[in-house]
């Protein structure tokens, strides 16, 4: 294979030398202004024969690639030479190849989005080409892609589950589709059906475990149950190399959906038995699946139990972001505190690995091949803008010479003028704006990265008051709460919007240390709309800290009894919609209290986050619109409404 893949590069490159100037090749310039005239003249088909001698020879070459059973970046690059050539010489059957061939090769990679692009330009253009299969390669990448609906209308005319003798995969991948889009009682009849063909061991595997997924979630568990544990059974006894990685796919996806449905002592119950059959390093991730289920049951001494076995012998082939929450969470909860730090630090060292090797897939995957998609689509825009050109020089060829000549210097002296001043003005606007752009991020990453001294001051007193009263516990339970805030802190401030998620939990952290601090001065509630997801929306930083700050140092602080405090978030027409609203003494006795340096010196914070929000809505296009009014008629208590509209994504 090494040999053949050599023997494609030699002939691309020679392609590639002899594809742009075929037009000298046939006879020069003028037949090639001539290329689209009507005169029967013999240049003019040698070089049409040219041009479909050179179109075979790249799908002859084409399909071959696609007879190599594994493809990688290897043929990418091979079949990216063809493209080109093709686009330079306009070969619109061949093109049609070339694009269908990359998307198999990015399919092939693990770059659906990317292969589904290629495979739509496949089907464009005057000479459309006509694959076996191409639907079900469109309704696999819909489905890699999230766009179930779309896979599942494309599967509708292929799937027969009544048929013995259909395609079993394009079965299931229709089911799973329709489990993706929680339509359980539907793959429920099309399972039972398909169970009752002659199957393969795996196959039988595979069929059991989506049934026991659709029973739980159709809240049938019993008989969920006892179908996964036949699932597992039969698995046990199929020999074969890949047993044990389907088991452990079973597995995890079961507890998911267990989890999923609330089903947690289920969840514990089948993990348990699972950790009994086998030896605890194969199962190390079950330790942390188990551990979940055991943080939902509120039992949080097993919880930790289980997060111990795991660090004992940890397992990260398979572990993602959403696995390892329950262990900085359980140590939040757990009363002893070395092992409460000890899993804190096992968190972050964990959760930074997963996030850099995210960042790095994201990057080498999706990146490049959007970028070679752009520069396949702007030659071939390209290359139709000079064939435009080339067809209005062919109308005026029955001009006389002389004038023909004189008016292509003339305009072409123009059109060279005409582009320097575009590219120089163009060029100036870019920098100018790229500056400006830069001066605001980096003006507003600086922002982001502040908190409020007074706070940052007052808190570190706290800390040498608790450590003057000898309560070591309270210093560290309180500087364990400040660190983690300001790592937050210090994360977050790295991008312009985090999730309203991220928000919430420095928030609930800030909160705590100043309640921890003024425990008499108030009390406060955090309330989050039910219809609010996790990540539909997204918001700047350290964007509701500073005027929660200001309600409980200016308000609340100077109150003579326990106040209140409360943060409420809904959506209100696409929009978030946040109210801080606390009952302190008001703005206009807040404003009597203030010294003379205070007056003289405003809030950090609040004049921090007026310039974060100016700079946000110029630099996105965005407003956020902020209102501040008296809670009651007498003056007292503050209420600060925040509208965030929704970030559109791209």
């Amino acid at each position: 294979m090494d040999e053949k893949r050599r023997n494609y590069i030699i002939w691309i490159s020679i392609i590639f030398f002899i594809s742009t100037p075929i037009s000298h090749r046939a006879g020069g310039d003028k037949v090639e202004l001539k290329r689209e005239s009507k005169y029967n003249n013999p240049k003019e088909k040698e070089y049409k024969t040219s041009r479909e001698i050179l179109s075979i020879q790249h799908i002859n070459m084409i399909q071959e690639v696609l007879l190599i059973d594994s493809l990688t970046e290897t043929e990418l690059k091979q079949i990216e030479i063809i493209t080109k050539s093709c686009i330079n010489n306009d070969l619109s059957e061949a093109l049609n190849w070339s694009y269908y061939a990359t998307a198999k090769i990015y399919k092939s990679i693990n770059q659906p989005e990317v292969a589904l692009e290629y495979l739509k330009l496949s089907q464009n253009g005057k000479k459309k080409i006509k694959i076996p299969n191409t639907n079900l390669f469109f309704a696999k990448l819909y489905s890699e892609t999230g766009n179930y609906k779309k896979s599942n209308a494309i599967l509708t005319s292929i799937v027969q589950p009544k048929n013995p003798n259909s395609n079993l995969k394009i079965e299931l991948l229709f089911v799973e589709n329709l489990i993706s889009l929680k339509q359980f009682e539907r793959a429920i009849k099309i399972l039972k059906i398909l169970e009752t063909r002659k199957l393969l061991k795996n196959e039988e595997v595979e069929i059991i475990n989506k049934l026991a997924i659709c029973f739980i979630s159709t809240n049938q568990i019993e008989d969920g149950i006892k179908a996964y544990q036949k699932a597992i059974l039969i698995a046990e006894k199929n020999f074969q190399e890949n047993n044990s990685e389907q088991k452990a796919r079973i597995k995890k996806s079961f507890s998911k959906t267990l989890k999923t449905n609330n089903r947690y002592k289920e969840d514990v119950d089948l993990l348990k038995a699972s950790l009994r059959s086998r030896n605890s390093k194969t199962n190390s991730l079950e330790h942390l699946r188990l551990a979940e289920s055991y943080y939902a049951l509120k039992d949080y001494n097993k919880a930790a139990l289980s997060i111990s076995r795991f660090i004992e012998k940890p397992n990260y082939r398979l572990i993602d972001k959403s696995e390892i929450s329950v262990i900085r969470n359980t140590a939040r909860v757990i009363k002893n505190e070395n092992l409460a730090l000890q899993f804190i630090d096992f968190y972050t060292s964990l959760e930074d690995t997963i996030e850099l090797r995210r960042e790095k897939l994201k990057l080498l995957k999706k990146g490049k091949g959007v970028e070679n998609l752009l520069q396949l689509e702007l030659l071939r825009k390209e290359k139709d803008i000079s064939q435009n050109a080339i067809n209005s020089l062919v109308k005026e060829d029955a001009l006389k010479e002389d004038v023909l000549i004189a008016s292509r210097w003339a305009i072409g002296l123009l059109l060279i003028l005409i582009l320097i001043g575009l590219f120089a003005g163009f060029y100036i606007l870019k920098v100018s704006k790229q500056r400006r752009i830069a001066n605001q991020k980096l003006a507003l990453r600086t922002l982001r990265s502040q908190m409020n001294p007074h706070f940052i001051f007052n808190a570190l007193n706290s800390v040498n008051s608790f450590i003057s009263e000898n309560d070591q516990r309270s210093a560290n339970k309180f500087l364990t709460s400040f660190s983690r805030l300001m790592r937050l802190v210090m994360e977050n401030s790295e991008y312009d919007f985090i999730s309203l998620r991220k928000e919430l939990e420095i928030l609930e952290i800030y909160l705590e240390l100043e309640h921890f601090r003024f425990k008499d001065k108030f009390d406060y509630q955090v309330t989050l709309d039910d219809s609010i997801e996790d990540d539909e929306f997204e918001i700047p930083p350290m964007l509701i800290q500073p005027y929660i700050e200001n309600a409980i140092w200016h308000g609340l602080r100077y109150k003579e009894d326990s106040g209140k405090l409360s943060l409420e978030i809904t959506k209100k027409n696409n929009q978030l919609q946040i109210t801080i609203c606390d009952n302190g003494i008001g703005r206009k006795k807040s404003a009597q209290l203030k010294t003379n340096n205070q007056k003289k010196n405003k809030s950090t914070a609040l004049r921090n986050i007026k310039e974060r929000i100016q700079i946000v809505n110029e630099l996105h296009a965005f407003k956020i619109e902020v209102n501040t009014e008296d809670y009651n008629k007498d003056g007292t208590g503050t209420v600060v409404t925040l509208m965030v509209p929704k970030i559109n994504k791209i």
